[in-house]
């Protein structure tokens, strides 16, 4: 793996909350830091709190995202190179995801014998690295909260996981390798 001062990475995850929007800026922050080019959809003028997303604003904001994947007519490739995807969907603190009650978990924890605790990324985080995926755009996963099983689909679309700010920054600047998955698949 090698970064050069031509690749640019697309910064792909949530910010919806402030625990997420504050991700995303250190993640932001560091690539500014380091002088690597990127883009974040967070950063883009639609995406400022109030605004309301209207189907066209909605379209817009797709089509810009899109354009930094997808090779657009003539122009050579697409805008990005690499994606840094935030597989952590960070919620408010003292606010659970609550997708089955604690009893059902705790019943499907016992019976398969796995953790009750589930890590979901986000939709539109998961569309962009299949997007990605597809265009052989390498992805490289990041989260704070390693997960303790992974879907395939997502386990085997990514170059490897970087866990946590520190391991960005050396991955980053001194050019090591992301981790490669070693929880369970679902």
């Amino acid at each position: 793996m090698s970064v050069t001062l031509k690749d640019k990475y697309y910064i792909a995850g949530p910010f919806f909350n402030e625990e997420q929007k504050n991700l995303i800026g250190n993640i932001e922050r560091m690539f500014l830091d380091l002088d690597i080019p990127f883009f974040s959809p967070r950063l883009c003028d639609e995406n400022s709190p109030g605004n309301k997303i209207d189907d066209a604003a909605a379209a817009r904001i797709f089509d810009r995202n899109y354009a930094q994947l997808v090779p657009q007519p003539g122009i050579y490739g697409p805008e990005c190179d690499k994606m840094l995807a935030v597989i952590d969907y960070k919620l408010p603190k003292n606010q659970q995801l609550c997708v089955a009650s604690k009893e059902k978990l705790d019943l499907v924890a016992t019976k398969w014998n796995v953790s009750p605790t589930l890590y979901l990324p986000d939709t539109g985080t998961v569309f962009e690295i299949g997007m990605a995926c597809a265009l052989h755009i390498p992805v490289y996963a990041f989260t704070e909260n390693p997960p303790e099983r992974m879907n395939i689909m997502l386990s085997q679309s990514t170059e490897g996981i970087i866990h946590g700010l520190d391991h960005l920054r050396s991955f980053l600047q001194e050019k090591t390798d992301p981790l490669p998955y070693k929880g369970k698949h679902v």
